[in-house]
């Protein structure tokens, strides 16, 4: 498991059909090692605090082994580093193998997995399609955020080591599948809400859920 990718961005104002909006999800890789400390990486801010960046969700994963998978969806040969608003774009790290609270070192650097990546309007538009988040949802491949337990640097090539997995089973694929799910998992609902180590705001949200469920 190894960093194909570090990647940052600052707000850019953008205007697609007719609207004007603020993101950061156009990336551009790094060369060399970059500063990363709880809030994320030196050079990155989100445009959008409410709902990104924080020290839950300091650092946006996307495996590159889905590049492939999208680019088709989107009758492209192939698609550009960054392409997903990452801000680490990984080898070896899938959703139907990585937990909700596992531990990853990277030389100094301690990382936790907090939550999935819940795909947003702005990425749709980024690649011009409406389908994009549907794709994302059916497939799972969410990519997932990182939180920051330990700083230091990290480059581009780095590699990633598992160093304690907390929860086996909790993947980030499962917690997409319990979010989205039509027909209500109680089970794996009541599950993640007892995961201290996912984001408080998946937790919430999983409560609801469960809220909903009982309503007659």
């Amino acid at each position: 498991m190894h960093l194909v990718s570090v990647n940052v961005g600052q707000p850019q104002l953008t205007i697609r059909g007719g609207r004007q909006y603020s993101t950061s999800i156009n990336k551009r890789p790094v060369n060399g090692a970059v500063p990363i400390d709880d809030q994320g990486l030196e050079g990155d801010r989100s445009a959008d605090a409410e709902n990104h960046g924080g020290s839950d969700k300091a650092i946006c994963c996307y495996p590159s082994e889905h590049y492939e998978f999208f680019a088709g969806k989107l009758g492209l040969s192939s698609l550009d580093i960054p392409s997903f608003g990452e801000n680490f774009t990984t080898v070896g790290l899938l959703e139907d193998e990585v937990c909700i609270g596992d531990t990853y070192r990277a030389g100094e650097i301690i990382l936790q997995v907090s939550q999935p990546r819940q795909p947003c309007w702005k990425l749709a538009n980024k690649h011009n399609s409406q389908d994009f988040t549907r794709w994302v949802v059916e497939s799972s491949y969410s990519g997932f955020y990182l939180r920051v337990l330990n700083p230091g640097e990290i480059a581009a090539g780095s590699p990633v080591e598992l160093d304690q997995r907390l929860h086996d089973g909790a993947t980030i694929a499962n917690a997409m599948a319990a979010m989205y799910s039509k027909n209500t998992d109680t089970e794996a609902l009541i599950r993640f809400c007892g995961i201290a180590e996912l984001s408080s705001s998946w937790r919430k949200q999983f409560a609801q859920r469960m809220l909903s469920a009982d309503d007659p």
